[in-house]
């Protein structure tokens, strides 16, 4: 991390910089588990930079996920292979992956200057082509414009339909964790918020990568060793939260926003906080829970605010980011049901949106937090998350996807 308070200001003053911009490419038809999809990159023969790349390949059921790396390399099952050269032979500046067939889930690209393994705010060259090719069907991206960094996230791919987002996110290094910290109750940015890493086999904290939040909330710690480690976000009058991180697969840009929620709950309270990305613009928390005579009671944005005032959504987000807060004040017979919908895609049956939307739950219970749900990368409008016993208070994950247009 960044060594001493001043260059901590710099780094995070850079990177915030760095780490811009969502633009959306769609193609003009959905092709439904392509038989073969191409992805090529090419630069300038005379480019000073060569580079590398990494396609980072659909999330597995038990979480896992495989990377193939731009030249001479072949995922585990064999569905992905990379080369380097052109198609004609003419050039090795050049990277290319190909996909046959298709899997369900997303596919991420992203390219490095090939020299560079550190901080580094190298300007990219608008020369770069990167063109997907999709059952014969060719499109070309936009080339990167001004932009400067180490690692460029050029595309995502939605397996499944065919449908390409074109991030056009640059960040200063490649091995990196960085996001906001906020309030779960207002959604305001948090100051000062000290960040940890600690290694999630040994319990040792890496000091020289711990770091605090800006004025804005935001944070980046970078260049740590390869390794499994728990990211800690601890503020006085607050609830300190805690988000695993898996870089023995990988180094590419991790984001871990918190949302932090204030340190006055009562020990029968429970606190539930949603985060996630950009898009979609509007995702939803939904709580179902006993009421009274027993009629079931629903917690949302539009049916109900609070309930026997004792439960209530503290901040209703719609256009993206969150937080979605739900506050529980003390628990009752039967059974309480958590899930979040994703309202911008809730008519699309074939929608990824919410499984790419980097969403993650958090839940607080009296003055710890006891659970956080990262949402599995499965199609879906509804991502079932977890049940609570209202005679125990035990929480059952069920984490689960399914298509509904009303939860």
């Amino acid at each position: 991390m960044f060594h001493g308070a001043q260059n901590r200001r710099a780094g995070m003053e850079i990177s915030r910089k760095v780490i811009t911009g969502l633009l959306l490419f769609g193609l003009s038809s959905a092709h439904l588990l392509a038989s073969e999809i191409s992805i090529n990159v090419r630069w300038g023969t005379f480019s000073p930079t060569q580079l590398t790349g990494a396609l980072v390949l659909p999330e597995q059921l038990d979480g896992s996920q495989e990377f193939v790396q731009g030249r001479n390399d072949t995922s585990q099952d064999g569905h992905v292979s990379s080369g380097g050269g052109d198609l004609r032979g003419m050039s090795m500046n050049s990277l290319s992956w190909t996909i046959q067939p298709a899997r369900h889930g997303l596919y991420q690209l992203y390219l490095f200057p090939q020299a560079e393994s550190g901080i580094n705010m190298r300007a990219w060259d608008s020369q770069v082509v990167v063109e997907v090719e999709i059952d014969g069907e060719v499109h070309r991206l936009d080339p990167p414009s001004s932009s400067n960094g180490n690692a460029w996230h050029a595309l995502t791919l939605n397996g499944a339909t065919g449908e390409i987002h074109q991030p056009q996110r640059f960040f200063p290094v490649r091995r990196m964790i960085y996001g906001n910290v906020r309030n779960a109750q207002d959604g305001e940015p948090l100051a000062g918020v000290t960040v940890r890493l600690t290694d999630a086999l040994s319990g040792t904290s890496l000091e020289s990568h711990e770091t605090v939040t800006s004025n804005t909330g935001f944070y980046v710690i970078h260049s740590f060793p390869m390794g499994r480690y728990n990211v800690t976000f601890e503020q006085e009058d607050f609830i300190a939260a805690t988000s695993s991180v898996d870089f023995m697969r990988h180094d590419l840009p991790t984001l871990r926003n918190a949302l932090l929620s204030q340190d006055n709950l009562p020990p029968s309270s429970i606190r539930i906080a949603l985060s996630w990305g950009a898009n979609p613009p509007d995702l939803d928390a939904h709580l179902r829970g006993p009421g009274d005579d027993d009629t079931p009671f629903h917690i949302s944005y539009h049916n109900m605010r609070i309930y026997n005032e004792r439960h209530y959504l503290d901040v209703d987000a719609r256009e993206g980011y969150g937080p979605e807060t739900i506050t529980i004040n003390g628990l009752d017979s039967g059974t309480y049901q958590y899930t979040v919908h994703d309202f911008t895609n809730r008519r699309n049956r074939n929608s990824w949106g919410l499984a790419g939307s980097g969403a993650r739950v958090t839940v607080y219970h009296g003055s710890q937090q006891v659970a956080e749900f990262p949402v599995p990368q499965r199609e879906g409008t509804v991502w079932d998350v977890f049940t609570v016993d209202g005679d125990t208070g035990n929480l059952t994950p069920v984490n689960d996807l399914r298509f509904a247009e009303t939860p």
